[in-house]
């Protein structure tokens, strides 16, 4: 039965049913669009099914792995279709953003071409692309008013009206490039293959300053209508260039490269291209084994995969020993309980690891060798950690240390400056009583001399004798004080100048400032062991 060009353009070359056909009523409340999606689905979950009976009876090494991926997959999908029906059975009255994250999630998985409907939630998200918000500003009014009917009838599947629309906007600005964009699309579903190379040529050439999302927009859809008209070649071309100017969809571009290029008789290209793909997303693994386009290379493909799942798999397996024996590596260190906790969880993940790989699927040998990855890193935090408290619990003690000196010192100080203070009162103690009985000697010499003084000359001469006192009685008093503290002061030596007070502060200064250095250095462990914890808390949630 001959296909028509949209039906290719979508669903490609293969001999699954066409959605279009009453098959479909199954699902005939949802929108066309989703329709025809989940259709495409439940023909690609029995294909998977199969693929996957077909591969556990063969003999090739890894066989169990891409089975495993594939019931993975088949799962994925299931829930994705199940996703599909529940966020767009209310389609009429969910904006467009709502829906185009239900149908990439679906199509990802999908064996088909999502191009246009790409485009068509391109054009009703709330969030143009560049180029649409761009021409939408330029537009006159009456332009903006048919692109917008156009469109409406568009998306309505009302085609001939849209085209009326579109041809008349188009005579205002013949290089818009959303205007030949659509007008090429509705070609398609007009079954003129021509006319849509046309337009698609137009709108890649035509307009100024296009940028490469737009570029690559037209390229995949130019590279995806040489291959309905089974132009291999040329889709090889023009999927290459796409990929020139892709920025998103590097991954699932250089799968359909790889399809491109099997169906061109390219088969190495392919296997190379498709091996890129799936190491960017490995989502594209079971798909790979259950593309209709692929059955032309199909041996070559599954070898792909064996050879994929049983690397990864070695690595896994290899990677998990690894970290196994590092983990154990660690118990006879005696762990402090910030280190054993985040140890304990580690070796708990690596066990279940080990279960993991006991029925192993491509993706999860892939999630151990992640997981392996992050537990390595955090091991080698328990590490740091382990010795970083190591070091605090020195900083603390040196801490205490230099407290215990600098407190030491302070009453070295205060000693010996009570020391000093005592011996400069007993200096003054001592010379006052010297100085107090030479004034008292001299006094009561003076006395007995007026007393025993035989005749009124003598004691005149007493009585002058006595009043000269007064002036030489001080200064012997005071050479009496002075010189015994003189000689108190030669005797003490240093504890009368203080120099042992002055070496003490100095002591004391000294240890301050390594205190403080002790601090700083203990504030900035601790810093680090907050730091190691809070990384080895986000390791943790990410095992």
């Amino acid at each position: 039965m001959n296909r028509s060009l949209v039906d290719t353009f979508y669903y490609g070359h293969g001999d699954w049913p066409s959605p279009f056909s009453p098959l479909a009523d199954s699902v005939y409340n949802q929108p066309v669009r989703e329709m025809q999606m989940v259709h495409i689905a439940r023909q690609q979950l029995a294909a998977q099914e199969r693929a996957r009976k077909d591969i556990l009876k063969s003999n090739i090494a890894g066989a169990q792995i891409i089975a495993c991926e594939m019931e993975r997959q088949t799962q994925a999908l299931d829930g994705a279709i199940q996703g599909m029906g529940k966020q767009v059975t209310d389609a009429i009255g969910a904006s467009a953003d709502q829906v185009t994250g239900a149908i990439e999630e679906l199509g990802q998985a999908l064996c088909m071409e999502l191009s246009e409907i790409r485009w068509q939630l391109a054009q009703q998200s709330a969030t143009l692309d560049k180029i649409l918000e761009i021409l939408s500003e330029s537009r006159s009014n009456e332009t903006r008013q048919l692109v917008r009917q156009g469109l409406r009838h568009y998306l309505n599947g009302e085609y001939t009206e849209a085209e009326e629309r579109f041809r008349k906007a188009l005579d205002f600005d013949t290089t818009d490039y959303q205007l030949l964009m659509n007008l090429a699309f509705i070609s398609l579903h007009k079954n003129e293959a021509d006319e849509a190379f046309s337009f698609f040529k137009k709108a890649l050439s035509l307009p100024e300053d296009l940028d490469d999302a737009s570029k690559a927009r037209n390229l995949w859809a130019t590279a995806r209508l040489f291959y309905s008209q089974k132009d291999f070649p040329q889709a090889q071309v023009y999927a290459e260039k796409a990929l020139r100017y892709e920025q998103v969809a590097k991954a699932e571009g250089l799968f359909k490269l790889g399809v491109y290029e099997a169906l061109a008789g390219q088969e190495d290209k392919a296997i190379g291209s498709l091996r890129n793909a799936i190491d960017m997303d490995r989502a594209l693994f079971g798909r790979c084994a259950v593309e209709p386009d692929l059955l032309v290379i199909q041996d070559r493909v599954i070898y792909l995969l064996a050879d994929l799942a049983k690397t990864t798999y070695d690595k896994s397996v290899d990677a998990l020993e690894g970290a196994e024996k590092k983990v154990k590596s660690f118990e006879n260190k005696g762990l402090a309980k910030e280190c054993a906790e985040p140890l304990a969880a580690a070796a708990a993940r690596l066990a279940s690891l080990r279960d993991q790989l006991e029925a192993p699927s491509y993706v999860g040998c892939l999630d151990a060798l992640k997981t392996t990855a992050v537990v390595n890193e955090l091991l080698l935090h328990v590490d740091r950690l382990r010795t970083t408290l190591q070091k605090e619990s020195a900083a603390r003690a040196k801490v205490g240390t230099k407290e215990k000196h600098k407190t030491t010192a302070e009453n070295t100080v205060t000693d010996y400056a009570r020391r000093v203070a005592d011996r400069k009162a007993l200096a003054n103690q001592i010379s006052g009583i010297i100085a107090g009985l030479v004034v008292l000697y001299c006094i009561i010499g003076l006395v007995s001399s007026a007393r025993s003084a035989s005749d009124i000359n003598e004691r005149g001469s007493a009585a002058f004798a006595i009043l000269t006192s007064w002036i030489w009685i001080p200064i012997c008093g005071a050479v009496a004080f002075f010189l015994p503290r003189f000689v108190l002061k030669i005797v003490f030596g240093t504890w009368w100048k203080g120099d042992r007070v002055k070496e003490a502060e100095r002591n004391q200064y000294s240890l301050e400032a390594e205190l403080s250095t002790a601090k700083s250095k203990e504030a900035e462990i601790s810093r680090n062991v907050e730091t190691l914890q809070r990384e080895i808390r986000t390791l943790l949630s990410s095992i």
